[in-house]
């Protein structure tokens, strides 16, 4: 399968959730085989809306699988008033090979997508149903080699 954003649930056939989620399943049984999946990697998370399930699933998966994260507060960025969601989206892309961007406007996350040709977004808003979300947070991280 090869890599693209995860933008929204409705960008994936239901054999590629499948195969999201029975990864997912492999993970869970035989955590130390992917141990290292990630190693050297770098994930950025970008919240405007604060969640704390959202930042510690993404937080503590990303440490399990070997990579890093790296927690963007609004008050770091203020994104779209003191940093554009280009400006962004293009130095992060230079430093992180992932980023998860937890937003009120999904054109946040569609333009973060766009921009960053290098790296990885997506998460949730407010037009994701909650199985979708579960779904969506659970599997949505796809790190570009």
């Amino acid at each position: 399968m090869r890599a693209q954003d995860f933008v929204s649930i409705r960008d994936f056939s239901p054999q590629q959730i499948r195969h999201f989620l029975d990864l997912a399943v492999q993970i869970k049984a035989m955590p130390e085989a992917y141990s290292g999946a990630l190693r050297g990697k770098m994930l950025a998370m970008i919240f405007e809306k604060p969640s704390l399930r959202t930042r510690v699933t993404f937080d503590v998966g990303i440490h399990q699988l070997g990579g890093f994260a790296l927690y963007l507060s609004p008050a770091e960025i203020n994104l779209g008033k003191r940093e554009s969601v280009y400006d962004v989206a293009k130095n992060l892309e230079r430093m992180v090979q992932g980023v998860m961007i937890r937003t009120f406007a999904h054109e946040i996350v569609e333009n973060m997508a766009e921009f960053a040709r290098r790296c990885r977004s997506g998460c949730p808003d407010r037009r994701q149903g909650p199985r979708n979300r579960a779904a969506k947070c659970r599997s949505s991280l796809i790190v570009k080699p």
